[in-house]
């Protein structure tokens, strides 16, 4: 079996769902942004997760710390309305997070704010893209792995609208780490919290 239908499979049918439980901070919440690189995203994963931030509670709401056009914190009813029809699949650290972990990943996560999107996809940190905001945030901040990440050479690139964004963007080297919203998803362990994308 393929990679991605192994990875499709396990987002899809992943673990327990936390029924009932309220969202959290530290929470991942994924949609399947209308972006134009969303097709692509979605042909070369194989799933309809696209997009992915970081669920906080912040100034009497709940935000999402995001890389859209730049690293910023977006209100959760915005950030429901630019993905497909609304729908999102929040997921949680299964074992639960510490405050020192919560409190260190917001310090992270806030002096990445204002970071501008990195449309190469490139592992650095002077531009960053959504699943490895997240990623660098959940490994530097709370010491947790989101799974491994992949490099370019393991990716299905030979859709019609991921060799657009590679003839367009240059994308990087074959061996060029990349994490992807698909494979954060499949990391087992996170469990379900909310899913509205079935």
């Amino acid at each position: 079996m393929k990679f991605h239908q192994m990875l499709l499979g396990s987002v899809l049918a992943a673990g327990v769902e936390a029924r009932g439980q309220e969202l959290r901070n530290g929470d991942l919440v994924f949609h399947s942004s209308l972006s134009r690189q969303s097709k692509a995203i979605r042909l070369v994963t194989r799933s309809p997760l696209t997009h992915v931030g970081l669920l906080w509670r912040d100034q009497g709401g709940w935000q999402v710390l995001e890389a859209e056009d730049s690293v910023q914190l977006t209100p959760y009813e915005t950030f429901l309305g630019r993905g497909a029809g609304g729908r999102v699949l929040v997921k949680r650290w299964r074992a639960g997070l510490l405050p020192s972990q919560l409190g260190r990943m917001r310090q992270l996560g806030r002096s990445y704010l204002g970071l501008p999107y990195d449309p190469l996809f490139r592992w650095g940190d002077e531009r960053i893209y959504c699943s490895e905001l997240v990623w660098k945030i959940y490994a530097r901040g709370a010491g947790l792995r989101l799974g491994q990440p992949q490099t370019f050479a393991q990716l299905d690139l030979s859709s019609a609208p991921a060799q657009v964004l590679v003839r367009e963007r240059g994308l990087p080297p074959s061996q060029e780490p990349i994490v992807t919203p698909a494979a954060l998803a499949a990391c087992a362990g996170l469990v379900i919290v909310k899913n509205t994308m079935r």
